[in-house]
């Protein structure tokens, strides 16, 4: 039988009320199937996002800043800014918050140890209306960092990760499994997906 981890905090902040609805008779139809559920507080996954906001653009810029200012107009002007926001991080800045992320990351694993997966909703919300995101480039931002970020811890905790449908649209459920398990995850999720559908 399977043993399964829900964590509470910031997977669920802003949800959607349709996608909480679902995950949850999801989550149902897993512990009816026999397997077990766990609820937990890590405190990782906050700190661990907060160092992503600087570790991420810095990134992203050293990657792509060259690509970037070749033709910045082919890039939408919300998301290049936020790229370009890497150039302000100084290296050490950068070289310290990886070294803390690294510490966290560790810390996260021997925590969620013994279980086959962490389950969560993919996305806390619904697409977004497009006309408004086009023409409005606070609200693109808004969403757009929302959308991301169930997904974005995933990456700050260097997991893997994988998402499957549910009966209702625009409501996946991800679960996420240790680095380089990605083998375990997809049986542990083909499973899963017969009995969510």
């Amino acid at each position: 039988d399977f043993n399964f981890l829900i964590i509470k905090n910031m997977f669920f902040e802003e949800i959607d009320s349709d996608i909480n609805d679902t995950f949850n008779v999801a989550i149902d139809k897993i512990i009816m199937n026999g397997a077990s559920v766990e609820y937990k507080t890590i405190s990782e996954i906050d700190r661990a996002f907060e160092i992503s906001k600087t570790v991420f653009p810095a990134e992203a810029y050293g990657i792509w800043g060259n690509e970037i200012e070749k033709n910045p107009e082919k890039m939408f002007a919300p998301i290049r800014e936020r790229f370009r926001s890497g150039q302000q991080i100084l290296a050490h800045d950068y070289v310290f918050s990886l070294q803390k992320l690294n510490e966290l990351r560790k810390s996260f694993l021997w925590k969620v140890k013994g279980f086959d997966a962490v389950l969560a909703p993919t996305s806390p919300i619904q697409p977004p209306n497009i006309t408004q995101l086009l023409d409005d480039h606070g609200f693109f931002t808004e969403k757009n960092l929302l959308a991301l970020r169930n997904t974005r811890i995933a990456n700050s905790l260097n997991l893997c990760a994988l998402t499957i449908p549910t009966e209702t649209d625009f409501s996946g459920l991800m679960l996420m499994g240790r680095p380089n398990n990605e083998f375990d995850l997809m049986s542990v999720a083909l499973t899963m997906e017969k009995i969510i559908k």
